[in-house]
C-alpha cells in the first residue's frame, strides 16, 4: 500500500492523514494560504500593539514604536533640510536596543 489507513478504514493520500481528536468538525469554506497568511499577519499585529484590548495594554507597545521611529524622522528632518544624518544608520539598532529593553523589561517586572 502506498498510503496509510485512516480512521474511517480509507486509504490515505500521499498528502497525510487527518486525526480526529475529538474537536468540533468545521465544515466552512477551507480559504487556503492566502487567508493563512492574512490571518497570521493580523493576529501577530494584535498581539504586538494590543489592538482589541485596553488603553493600558496599548501604552507600551506604542510607546516603544514611537521612539524607535524618532530618530529616523529626525534623519528624515535633517536630510530633508540639507543637512547630514544625525543617527548612522549602521548604529541605529544597536543605540536604542537599550532604550527599548529596559522599557520593555519594566512592563514585566517578574
Amino acid at each position: 500500500m502506498s498510503g496509510e489507513i485512516a480512521m474511517s478504514g480509507e486509504i490515505a493520500g500521499p498528502g497525510g492523514v487527518i486525526h480526529d481528536l475529538g474537536y468540533q468538525h468545521y465544515d466552512g469554506p477551507r480559504l487556503g494560504r492566502a487567508a493563512i497568511i492574512r490571518a497570521l499577519y493580523w493576529h501577530s499585529l494584535r498581539s504586538a500593539f494590543g489592538i482589541g484590548r485596553g488603553v493600558r495594554a496599548k501604552i507600551v507597545p506604542i510607546l516603544t514604536f514611537v521612539i524607535m521611529c524618532l530618530p529616523a524622522v529626525a534623519n528624515a528632518i535633517s536630510a530633508a533640510r540639507g543637512g547630514g544624518r544625525i543617527v548612522p544608520y549602521d548604529t541605529y539598532l544597536f543605540r536604542l536596543r537599550g532604550l527599548v529593553m529596559v522599557i520593555w523589561t519594566t512592563r514585566w517586572p517578574s
